[in-house]
């Protein structure tokens, strides 16, 4: 079963996403046609999909790839694609593709069960665990550049939801890191 690298194209679409949603998305302000609105529009929401699909239901980790086949999801999670995902939630909500609550929820599932189960050494999370138990996957490293990407999107996530306790998960799990072990 051959996987489409959805990590790297969601994510980039997702960046362009949120990049349109700052600057002011509309004809008159965008240069673009009703029509090009409308295209990327189904695009972003059909890139958020992959989030929701290829979140575990109990854990909320996002599955590193997605098979092109229709297959089942793959069982890994990758930590930067968790990281889009909470990114993705907190658009999503904005987008009103899905609720704040909900949104703030997803967020909330994942980053506990980051903070509470995931593997992790020094307080570094693995680049791949599994999605349902947060076990490390065989071989995996703790990347630096993943666990940025995760951070990026748990801080992201606390930014949207400013009235909630993810600002206080989030730190926490920014604390944990030894950032002085990563650099030797």
């Amino acid at each position: 079963m051959k996987a489409f690298p959805m990590r790297i194209l969601c994510p980039l679409l997702l960046v362009a996403a949120s990049l349109l949603a700052c600057a002011g998305q509309g004809s008159s302000s965008s240069g673009s046609s009703e029509e090009d609105d409308r295209f990327l529009e189904d695009l972003e929401r059909r890139c958020y999909r992959y989030f929701e699909e290829s979140a575990h239901p109990e854990t909320g980790l996002i599955a590193d790839r997605w098979p092109s086949d229709g297959g089942d999801v793959w069982d890994t999670a990758g930590i930067a694609a968790v990281g889009f995902g909470l990114t993705g939630h907190a658009i999503a909500a904005e987008r009103g593709w899905i609720s704040r609550e909900e949104a703030e929820a997803r967020c909330r599932k994942v980053l506990c069960f980051l903070r509470d189960h995931v593997e992790h050494k020094n307080g570094f999370f693995y680049q791949w665990v599994d999605r349902a138990t947060g076990k490390r996957a065989a071989g995996s490293p703790a990347s630096s550049i993943d666990n940025a990407l995760l951070l990026a999107g748990a801080i992201t996530a606390a930014q949207a939801f400013p009235d909630s306790d993810l600002g206080q998960i989030v730190d926490r799990l920014y604390r944990r890191m030894d950032w002085q072990w990563m650099l030797n």
